[in-house]
């Protein structure tokens, strides 16, 4: 295990993608205030929506910039190729944001919705993309045990969603599949079998819907 890239991933599935989903975009922080324009902040609803797309790592002209990409926009960026996913990711941000302005919470809700889930799409079609150069590498073990430390964190991150596909239940059958432990800290990658990441890569391909294009990411 690189614990590094347990901690580094984990976290940024424990707190950004926690606090841009669950947080920012939860009832507590949606349910404020709209009137009331602070200067250089704007209503305290439009702030907390603000501080969630700063989570992101993207600049407002994301995708047409995507230059200076930080933690998860990295990700993002990276998926496009497949999922074409920016565009329609940063359109929920942009319309959950107007929808604020424009005091149209129907629209907001169906913004948080929509950006929850290219958002979970994201990460876990990007710990297929870990499986799969396990996978295609399996016998040469640093790659083997960087690949498998960054895809077990990604798959931990899925955890944190308020509207999330997978139970914490199945992402600890996930954790076993590629460490033989439902406890990602005490993985052992040298007993992981190929058997194994298919069926873990195949659950997830299921789940998120992306079984046709599983071998792409």
């Amino acid at each position: 295990m690189e614990y590094a890239q347990l901690i580094e991933k984990g976290l940024m599935g424990a707190c950004f993608y926690y606090q841009t989903t669950a947080v920012y975009m939860g009832a507590d922080r949606m349910n404020v205030d709209n009137k009331t324009v602070v200067p250089g902040e704007g209503t305290k609803m439009e702030h907390h929506w603000d501080e969630a797309f700063g989570y992101l790592g993207v600049p407002t002209t994301f995708p047409l910039t995507t230059d200076g990409l930080a933690f998860w926009g990295v990700y993002i960026n990276r998926r496009d190729p497949v999922l074409k996913n920016n565009q329609p990711f940063m359109n929920a941000m942009i319309t959950g944001r107007a929808a604020i302005s424009k005091n149209d919470l129907e629209t907001r809700d169906e913004a948080i919705t929509e950006a929850r889930k290219w958002f979970e799409l994201v990460i876990a079609t990007t710990a297929i993309n870990y499986i799969n150069t396990t996978l295609k590498s399996f016998d040469d073990l640093a790659i083997r045990f960087h690949s498998l430390s960054e895809g077990i964190a990604f798959i931990y991150s899925l955890q944190f969603n308020p509207d999330k596909k997978l139970t914490n239940a199945q992402v600890q059958e996930l954790f076993e599949l590629l460490g033989g432990s439902k406890d990602p800290n005490v993985a052992n990658f040298y007993q992981t079998s190929k058997t194994n990441l298919e069926k873990a890569k195949s659950i997830l391909a299921k789940t998120y819907g992306v079984e046709d294009k599983a071998d792409l990411f």
